[in-house]
Formats: structure tokens, sequence, C-alpha cells
């Protein structure tokens, strides 16, 4: 997190996605940073003041909503593999492969909506 704070410190917008695994750590460095924060969820964001759902299931194609929310101009999909393999950054030893395979085909759907939709070329 040392990385984040400084950049953040240093003019970067902090993107802070909340969920249920997550909170301890939320509570535990939101405090330090010293910039700007954006929060985001997965759940409707109504009863929470400062939290925003832009869409998307797993943690890429929120990433690649977010970027489409704000007019990205390009979006590059770098280390996505929706090929069946999981890439050695995804932990898939401390997950069920099964599972990760199947959110993998989710996010390559909910890419290809986004870029048929609004005629985005991702790369």
């Amino acid at each position: 997190m040392s990385d984040q704070l400084k950049a953040n410190s240093e003019g970067s917008i902090a993107i802070i996605h909340a969920h249920g695994d997550n909170i301890n750590k939320i509570k535990k460095y939101v405090p330090k940073l010293e910039g700007k924060i954006l929060g985001t969820t997965q759940i409707n964001p109504e009863p929470y003041k400062f939290l925003h759902n832009f869409g998307g299931f797993t943690d890429g194609d929120r990433a690649v909503y977010l970027a489409d929310h704000f007019h990205a101009k390009k979006i590059y999909l770098m280390g996505f593999d929706f090929n069946g393999k999981i890439g050695e950054y995804s932990f898939a030893e401390n997950k069920d492969k099964k599972l990760k395979l199947k959110k993998l085909k989710w996010c390559e759907y909910l890419i290809d909506v986004l870029n048929k939709q609004n005629s985005i070329h991702y790369l």
C-alpha cells in the first residue's frame, strides 16, 4: 500500500472498492489517504453518500466500466487471458479454479457488451 499512499499524496486519485472481505483494510488505509478518493461498490450505492457503482462484475471489467464512465479515449487490456488460463497474479492456487474461469467468462462478456454499446475499441 505504500506505493498507493504515495501516489495519492502526489495527486493520483485512489479508487477504493468496498466488498465484504476488505472492510478491515479499508478502515486501516482510507484514513491514511491524503488526496482525492473515489469509492466504488458492486451493490446498490444509494444508501451510501460517497459510493458509486459504475458496473461490471470482476475487478478487470469493473476497471473497464470505470474508465468508460469517465470517457477514456482508449482502454488497454493488459494481462487479460480469456482463453482458459488463469494468470499468476490472480493467485489461483488459493481459489476455486472452476469458479475463477466462470468469472473470467463474465468479464469477457461484460467488456464485449460495453464495447458493442459504445463502439469503443479495446486494445
